[in-house]
Protein backbone atom coordinates (compact mmCIF):
# COMPACT_ATOMS: atom_id res chain seq x y z
CA UNK A 1 0.00 0.00 0.00
CA UNK A 2 1.71 3.16 -1.15
CA UNK A 3 -1.17 5.62 -0.89
CA UNK A 4 -4.56 5.90 0.69
CA UNK A 5 -7.45 7.62 -1.09
CA UNK A 6 -9.72 10.01 0.78
CA UNK A 7 -13.31 10.94 0.06
CA UNK A 8 -15.46 13.84 1.21
CA UNK A 9 -19.04 12.59 1.40
CA UNK A 10 -20.11 16.06 2.63
CA UNK A 11 -21.97 14.53 5.55
CA UNK A 12 -23.08 16.62 8.54
CA UNK A 13 -25.93 16.89 11.02
CA UNK A 14 -28.42 18.18 8.45
CA UNK A 15 -27.28 15.67 5.80
CA UNK A 16 -26.17 12.57 7.74
CA UNK A 17 -26.55 9.96 4.98
CA UNK A 18 -25.94 9.63 1.24
CA UNK A 19 -26.02 6.62 -1.06
CA UNK A 20 -24.53 5.33 -4.29
CA UNK A 21 -25.59 2.52 -6.60
CA UNK A 22 -22.49 0.98 -8.15
CA UNK A 23 -21.79 -1.67 -10.76
CA UNK A 24 -18.34 -3.23 -10.83
CA UNK A 25 -16.58 -5.06 -13.65
CA UNK A 26 -15.78 -8.71 -13.02
CA UNK A 27 -12.08 -7.91 -12.79
CA UNK A 28 -11.24 -5.04 -10.43
CA UNK A 29 -7.93 -3.31 -11.04
CA UNK A 30 -5.56 -2.98 -8.09
CA UNK A 31 -5.98 0.44 -6.54
CA UNK A 32 -5.13 2.12 -3.23
CA UNK A 33 -7.60 1.56 -0.39
CA UNK A 34 -10.08 4.21 0.73
CA UNK A 35 -9.94 5.79 4.17
CA UNK A 36 -12.36 8.35 5.61
CA UNK A 37 -14.43 9.17 8.68
CA UNK A 38 -17.79 8.00 7.29
CA UNK A 39 -19.33 4.64 8.10
CA UNK A 40 -19.95 2.53 4.98
CA UNK A 41 -22.94 0.20 5.03
CA UNK A 42 -22.83 -1.84 1.83
CA UNK A 43 -25.45 -4.26 0.51
CA UNK A 44 -24.52 -6.57 -2.36
CA UNK A 45 -27.54 -6.44 -4.67
CA UNK A 46 -26.19 -8.98 -7.14
CA UNK A 47 -23.05 -11.05 -7.55
CA UNK A 48 -20.22 -11.31 -5.08
CA UNK A 49 -17.55 -9.00 -3.76
CA UNK A 50 -14.29 -9.65 -1.95
CA UNK A 51 -12.73 -6.77 -0.11
CA UNK A 52 -9.97 -5.98 2.34
CA UNK A 53 -10.84 -4.21 5.57
CA UNK A 54 -8.05 -3.20 7.95
CA UNK A 55 -5.90 -5.91 6.41
CA UNK A 56 -8.56 -8.65 6.64
CA UNK A 57 -10.07 -10.27 3.53
CA UNK A 58 -13.88 -10.62 3.62
CA UNK A 59 -16.25 -12.02 0.97
CA UNK A 60 -19.89 -10.94 0.63
CA UNK A 61 -22.49 -12.33 -1.78
CA UNK A 62 -25.97 -11.34 -3.02
CA UNK A 63 -28.14 -10.16 -0.15
CA UNK A 64 -25.32 -9.71 2.36
CA UNK A 65 -24.21 -6.52 4.09
CA UNK A 66 -20.79 -5.28 5.09
CA UNK A 67 -19.84 -2.41 7.38
CA UNK A 68 -16.59 -0.45 7.46
CA UNK A 69 -15.46 1.42 10.53
CA UNK A 70 -14.37 5.08 10.43
CA UNK A 71 -10.78 5.56 9.22
CA UNK A 72 -10.55 1.84 8.37
CA UNK A 73 -8.54 1.31 5.16
CA UNK A 74 -10.76 -0.71 2.81
CA UNK A 75 -10.86 -1.68 -0.83
CA UNK A 76 -12.52 -4.03 -3.32
CA UNK A 77 -10.02 -6.59 -4.57
CA UNK A 78 -12.28 -8.70 -6.80
CA UNK A 79 -15.93 -9.16 -7.76
CA UNK A 80 -18.06 -11.73 -9.55
CA UNK A 81 -19.92 -11.09 -12.83
CA UNK A 82 -22.64 -8.42 -12.88
CA UNK A 83 -21.71 -7.18 -9.42
CA UNK A 84 -24.06 -4.47 -8.16
CA UNK A 85 -23.71 -2.72 -4.84
CA UNK A 86 -25.77 -0.30 -2.75
CA UNK A 87 -23.37 1.83 -0.72
CA UNK A 88 -24.67 3.98 2.15
CA UNK A 89 -22.34 6.64 3.57
CA UNK A 90 -23.27 7.55 7.15
CA UNK A 91 -22.04 10.31 9.45
CA UNK A 92 -20.85 8.50 12.55
CA UNK A 93 -21.33 11.41 14.95
CA UNK A 94 -24.90 12.00 13.77
CA UNK A 95 -25.69 8.32 14.20
CA UNK A 96 -24.12 8.25 17.65
CA UNK A 97 -26.25 11.20 18.75
CA UNK A 98 -29.47 9.40 17.85
CA UNK A 99 -28.94 6.83 20.62
CA UNK A 100 -30.07 7.94 24.06
CA UNK A 101 -28.85 4.54 25.24
CA UNK A 102 -26.73 2.07 23.34
CA UNK A 103 -24.07 4.44 22.08
CA UNK A 104 -21.39 2.33 23.75
CA UNK A 105 -22.73 -0.78 22.01
CA UNK A 106 -22.56 1.00 18.65
CA UNK A 107 -18.90 1.65 19.39
CA UNK A 108 -18.40 -2.04 20.22
CA UNK A 109 -19.92 -2.98 16.87
CA UNK A 110 -17.58 -0.62 15.03
CA UNK A 111 -14.52 -1.93 16.87
CA UNK A 112 -15.10 -5.62 16.10
CA UNK A 113 -12.65 -7.40 13.85
CA UNK A 114 -13.85 -6.79 10.26
CA UNK A 115 -14.63 -10.48 9.66
CA UNK A 116 -16.51 -10.83 12.95
CA UNK A 117 -18.36 -7.61 12.20
CA UNK A 118 -19.59 -8.89 8.81
CA UNK A 119 -20.67 -12.23 10.29
CA UNK A 120 -22.47 -10.54 13.18
CA UNK A 121 -24.14 -8.05 10.84
CA UNK A 122 -25.66 -10.65 8.53
CA UNK A 123 -26.66 -12.96 11.38
CA UNK A 124 -28.56 -10.14 13.11
CA UNK A 125 -30.31 -9.01 9.91
CA UNK A 126 -31.11 -12.51 8.62
CA UNK A 127 -34.83 -12.71 7.87
CA UNK A 128 -35.37 -9.02 8.70
CA UNK A 129 -37.76 -6.97 6.57
CA UNK A 130 -35.40 -3.99 6.90
CA UNK A 131 -33.34 -5.13 3.91
CA UNK A 132 -36.35 -5.11 1.56
CA UNK A 133 -37.53 -1.77 2.98
CA UNK A 134 -34.09 -0.30 2.27
CA UNK A 135 -33.99 -1.49 -1.35
CA UNK A 136 -37.57 -0.30 -2.02
CA UNK A 137 -36.83 3.11 -0.56
CA UNK A 138 -33.66 3.62 -2.62
CA UNK A 139 -35.62 3.26 -5.86
CA UNK A 140 -38.06 6.00 -4.90
CA UNK A 141 -37.52 9.48 -6.43
CA UNK A 142 -35.12 11.67 -4.46
CA UNK A 143 -36.75 14.22 -2.19
CA UNK A 144 -36.31 15.83 1.23
CA UNK A 145 -38.93 13.42 2.59
CA UNK A 146 -37.03 10.44 1.19
CA UNK A 147 -33.82 11.54 2.90
CA UNK A 148 -35.64 11.87 6.23
CA UNK A 149 -37.28 8.45 5.85
CA UNK A 150 -33.96 6.90 4.81
CA UNK A 151 -32.25 8.31 7.89
CA UNK A 152 -35.03 6.89 10.06
CA UNK A 153 -34.57 3.48 8.42
CA UNK A 154 -30.79 3.62 8.94
CA UNK A 155 -31.40 4.18 12.65
CA UNK A 156 -33.73 1.15 12.76
CA UNK A 157 -31.10 -0.99 11.07
CA UNK A 158 -28.43 -0.01 13.57
CA UNK A 159 -30.78 -0.49 16.51
CA UNK A 160 -31.30 -4.05 15.23
CA UNK A 161 -27.52 -4.47 14.98
CA UNK A 162 -26.49 -3.32 18.45
CA UNK A 163 -24.78 -6.07 20.46
CA UNK A 164 -27.01 -7.03 23.37
CA UNK A 165 -24.35 -6.51 26.02
CA UNK A 166 -20.84 -6.43 24.70
CA UNK A 167 -18.94 -7.61 21.67
CA UNK A 168 -18.46 -11.14 23.00
CA UNK A 169 -17.14 -13.92 20.85
CA UNK A 170 -14.73 -11.79 18.82
CA UNK A 171 -11.55 -13.56 17.81
CA UNK A 172 -8.54 -12.39 19.71
CA UNK A 173 -5.81 -11.10 17.46
CA UNK A 174 -3.86 -8.12 16.23
CA UNK A 175 -6.91 -5.92 15.66
CA UNK A 176 -8.06 -6.31 19.26
CA UNK A 177 -4.54 -5.67 20.54
CA UNK A 178 -4.41 -2.38 18.65
CA UNK A 179 -7.81 -1.08 19.81
CA UNK A 180 -6.50 0.95 22.80
CA UNK A 181 -4.34 2.97 20.39
CA UNK A 182 -7.13 3.39 17.83
CA UNK A 183 -9.54 4.52 20.54
CA UNK A 184 -6.96 7.06 21.78
CA UNK A 185 -6.68 8.93 18.47
CA UNK A 186 -7.81 12.53 18.82
CA UNK A 187 -6.84 16.07 17.93
CA UNK A 188 -3.65 15.72 19.96
CA UNK A 189 -0.55 14.01 18.57
CA UNK A 190 -0.22 10.42 19.76
CA UNK A 191 3.34 9.17 19.42
CA UNK A 192 4.33 5.62 18.56
CA UNK A 193 5.73 5.06 22.06
CA UNK A 194 2.53 6.35 23.70
CA UNK A 195 0.35 4.22 21.43
CA UNK A 196 2.43 1.11 22.13
CA UNK A 197 2.31 1.75 25.88
CA UNK A 198 -1.51 2.00 25.82
CA UNK A 199 -1.61 -1.37 24.08
CA UNK A 200 0.93 -2.82 26.54
CA UNK A 201 3.25 -3.73 23.69
CA UNK A 202 6.84 -2.83 22.93
CA UNK A 203 7.18 -0.05 20.33
CA UNK A 204 8.92 -2.40 17.91
CA UNK A 205 6.28 -5.15 18.14
CA UNK A 206 3.43 -2.62 18.05
CA UNK A 207 4.91 -1.02 14.94
CA UNK A 208 5.31 -4.41 13.24
CA UNK A 209 1.74 -5.64 13.80
CA UNK A 210 0.25 -2.22 13.00
CA UNK A 211 2.03 -2.13 9.63
CA UNK A 212 1.00 -5.75 8.99
CA UNK A 213 -2.63 -5.04 9.85
CA UNK A 214 -3.19 -1.67 8.19
CA UNK A 215 -0.52 -1.61 5.51
CA UNK A 216 0.98 1.70 6.66
CA UNK A 217 2.98 2.90 9.63
CA UNK A 218 1.26 4.08 12.80
CA UNK A 219 2.81 7.54 12.42
CA UNK A 220 1.35 7.97 8.96
CA UNK A 221 -2.01 6.55 10.02
CA UNK A 222 -2.16 8.88 13.04
CA UNK A 223 -1.29 11.94 10.95
CA UNK A 224 -3.86 10.97 8.32
CA UNK A 225 -6.49 10.75 11.06
CA UNK A 226 -5.73 14.29 12.27
CA UNK A 227 -5.43 15.62 8.72
CA UNK A 228 -8.89 14.36 7.86
CA UNK A 229 -10.25 15.86 11.08
CA UNK A 230 -8.73 19.23 10.21
CA UNK A 231 -10.13 19.08 6.67
CA UNK A 232 -13.59 18.31 8.07
CA UNK A 233 -13.32 21.26 10.49
CA UNK A 234 -12.44 23.61 7.61
CA UNK A 235 -15.42 22.36 5.59
CA UNK A 236 -17.60 23.18 8.59
CA UNK A 237 -16.35 26.79 8.72
CA UNK A 238 -13.16 26.73 10.81
CA UNK A 239 -10.21 28.84 9.69
CA UNK A 240 -6.88 27.22 8.88
CA UNK A 241 -5.47 28.45 12.20
CA UNK A 242 -8.45 27.11 14.16
CA UNK A 243 -8.25 23.73 12.40
CA UNK A 244 -4.48 23.55 13.02
CA UNK A 245 -4.98 24.27 16.72
CA UNK A 246 -7.85 21.76 17.03
CA UNK A 247 -6.00 18.93 15.33
CA UNK A 248 -2.46 19.24 16.61
CA UNK A 249 -0.59 20.86 13.71
CA UNK A 250 2.25 23.31 14.28
CA UNK A 251 0.57 26.25 12.58
CA UNK A 252 -1.74 27.10 9.69
CA UNK A 253 1.14 27.10 7.18
CA UNK A 254 2.11 23.56 8.15
CA UNK A 255 -1.48 22.39 7.81
CA UNK A 256 -1.93 24.19 4.48
CA UNK A 257 1.18 22.48 3.07
CA UNK A 258 -0.04 19.03 4.12
CA UNK A 259 -3.52 19.61 2.71
CA UNK A 260 -2.09 20.86 -0.56
CA UNK A 261 0.24 17.84 -0.77
CA UNK A 262 -2.72 15.49 -0.22
CA UNK A 263 -5.04 17.11 -2.79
Amino acid sequence: MNNVEYFDWKLHGAHPVSYLLRSYPEQVQNRPPDMHSALHLGLVLHGERTGRFAGETVRTVTGEFYLTAPWEPHSTIRTGPENRLLLLNIDRESLQRTFFTGGDRLEQLILMNPGDRMEFLNLKLQGSSLKNELVEMIWQPDSAEKELLLWNLIQKIFIALLPEESAKGCRSGDYQRLLPALQSLSGEVLTLDEAAQRCRLSPGYFSMIFKKRFGLSFGRYERNFRLNGAAAAIRQGATLKEAADLWGFCDKSHLARLLKKRS
